[in-house]
């Protein structure tokens, strides 16, 4: 039988991956005016997602199903394909034979937080009940207990002594040992869920290299709205939580080999980070993130309302190098009541973002009031109007 009755516990849930690909007034998808015959930009109010997980909630009266992790709500239409997929062969089923804890792979248009889901496929199950495969990065180690957790999973992993052992890089895998591995790393690690909840691994995988070795729960692309970088969050079109970063996340462009730019027009060279076909990654910082910008995202579930960070990727071939200003000025005036400041050289006016980092001469957090006019600052920012500079950063500075 295909259905499977059993719920099992979270920590033997499959990874759930969310691909999401986006349209912005960066990517839109255009629609014409009929009665015009003109290309209007309009964005779609719709983007294409495909959902991974297991079944947490299904109603086939009012044809809705909710996945393990996910607030979306994926509301089956009556035209949608449904089917269930046996080794190379699909067999079409109904909405009655998915259970609660069945694995699904759902494809549909996301507008909200709702799904319109046009095709599910349940998937077999071929692990044993207390089997279970996750990854994530590593928030803890211990080599001499042969222990480990991983950021946002309650899950102690002991190593076994038999455990196999591997660092994947290109393609290829080698032996490593268990001190090779460092708090941050991404892992994928496989073995048997214990009676005390641990997990007994008999498989941990340290990836590196590609951006297709980020390890993370979700992985979708989208719009940033808002933006938050005082506490170094966002949020972005097509998901309803809160992105944190922290000091692991790992935010970069795409570099051209040939141009040396990346995207977003922001220049810089080889890191050593590695790369792919098409460029290698330049390191960013929060700050080179703005509103508007196009993102790919790779995350983990913290809460309901919160994700995490693992890498951010700026993909936004749009914004040129004029957009992204940092400059070193003189305040002429400093007005905080209004977050306006100008400067004794640069002729265009600072609108300071409600969020922007501002720091005294030691690097530390102050308000907007502690600056002077006559003080030479650092200011970081995007260009948003023909003289105007929405500031995102702006510190106090003493070497001309």
């Amino acid at each position: 039988m295909f259905k499977s009755h059993t719920v099992r516990i979270a920590s033997l849930m499959a990874v759930l991956a969310v691909l999401s690909v986006g349209c912005s007034e960066h990517n839109p998808i255009s629609s014409t005016d009929s009665s015009q015959g003109v290309n209007t930009g309009n964005r779609a109010p719709m983007t294409q997602v495909e959902l991974f997980g297991r079944i947490a909630t299904v109603d086939t009266a009012a044809r809705e199903i909710t996945l393990v992790g996910d607030a979306t709500l994926i509301s089956v239409m009556a035209s949608a394909e449904i089917v269930f997929k046996d080794g190379g062969s699909e067999t079409p089923i109904t909405l009655a034979d998915i259970a609660i804890g069945d694995s699904a792979e759902i494809r549909g248009d996301l507008q909200g937080n709702t799904l319109a889901a046009n095709r599910v496929r349940i998937r077999p199950e071929d692990q044993p009940e207390n089997e279970a495969e996750f990854g994530g990065r590593v928030e803890s180690i211990d080599p001499a207990a042969r222990t480990l957790t991983l950021v946002g999973n309650p899950t102690v992993i002991v190593v076994d002594d038999l455990a196999e052992i591997v660092q994947k890089a290109s393609g290829d895998e080698m032996p490593i040992s268990l001190s090779d591995i460092s708090i941050g790393d991404s892992v994928d690690v496989r073995g048997n869920v214990q009676n005390d909840g641990s997990l007994l691994a008999d498989r941990v995988r340290l990836r590196v290299g590609n951006d297709d070795d980020f390890v993370a729960e979700l992985e979708f692309k989208s719009i940033i709205t808002t933006i938050d970088y005082m506490a170094g969050t966002f949020t972005v079109e097509s998901r309803s939580e809160t992105i944190m970063t922290d000091s692991m996340t790992f935010i970069f462009g795409k570099i051209n080999r040939a141009s040396g730019r990346n995207s977003s027009g922001l220049s810089g060279g080889d890191d050593g980070n590695g790369g792919d076909d098409n460029g290698w990654r330049e390191p960013l910082a929060f700050t080179d993130l703005a509103v508007g910008d196009s993102v790919e995202v790779w995350a983990n579930v913290v809460d309901a309302s919160h994700l995490l960070a693992v890498a951010i990727e700026l993909e936004d071939e749009d914004r040129n190098q004029e957009q992204e200003v940092e400059f070193k000025d003189t305040l002429a005036t400093v007005d905080a009541g209004s977050g306006v400041v100008t400067f004794v050289n640069d002729t265009r006016t600072g609108i300071v973002s409600e969020s922007a980092i501002l720091e005294d001469l030691n690097k530390q957090p102050i308000a907007l009031g502690d600056f002077s006019a006559g003080e030479l600052v650092e200011v970081k920012g995007f260009i948003t109007g023909d003289m105007e500079v929405t500031i995102v950063r702006m510190a106090k500075d003493n070497t001309p």
